[in-house]
């Protein structure tokens, strides 16, 4: 078979600009799909995150906790957009003062497991043990209240390290 012939025998030739154009149109509604799907999720998070920031604020300056359920109850999202929210509100409140994820918990009012994604998606280290986790959790719950109570009050120290290689979360 010869350049530019398709088994039948025809003939074709496709220019250059006419491949890339041909190239370029596919590919062009998959990213603008992907860029699309992307901001709405940015900015389903975002407002997700304002709401619960309101609440959250409610309860520590109530020195009190909300298990995720509630959490996802009262702001009408659902659990694992709770936790994208949290992640973008603390990031949001940056790294001076308290994570006001850490007023989550569990059903039964201890730490949530999910705290741990939230770390990591603030760019902590994560507790490996449940027990170094109920710490790292019990002291933000701590500092959360403090920075809250009428008046406020000094902040203990942070427990949980910032990764190596990062310094965007160091106080």
């Amino acid at each position: 078979m010869g350049k530019g012939e398709n088994p039948a025998g025809a003939s074709e030739e496709i220019t250059a600009s006419a491949a890339q154009e041909l190239a370029s149109t596919a590919a062009a509604p998959e990213t603008t799909a992907l860029d699309q799907t992307t901001s709405d999720l940015r900015a389903l998070a975002a407002q997700a995150g304002d709401r619960l920031s309101a609440v959250l604020r409610d309860v520590a300056r109530d020195q009190a906790t909300i298990s995720l359920r509630d959490l996802a109850k009262e702001t009408g999202a659902d659990d694992w957009l709770c936790i994208i929210a949290l992640v973008e509100a603390d990031e949001a409140a940056g790294s001076a003062g308290p994570l006001l994820s850490a007023l989550m918990t569990s059903p039964d009012g201890n730490a949530c497991p999910e705290f741990r994604a939230v770390l990591a998606g603030l760019g902590y280290e994560v507790p490996r043990t449940d027990r170094a986790l109920h710490l790292v959790w019990r002291r933000e719950v701590e500092r959360t209240h403090a920075f809250y109570a009428e008046p406020p009050r000094d902040m203990p120290a942070r427990l949980v390290p910032v990764r190596a290689g990062l310094t965007s979360r160091q106080e």
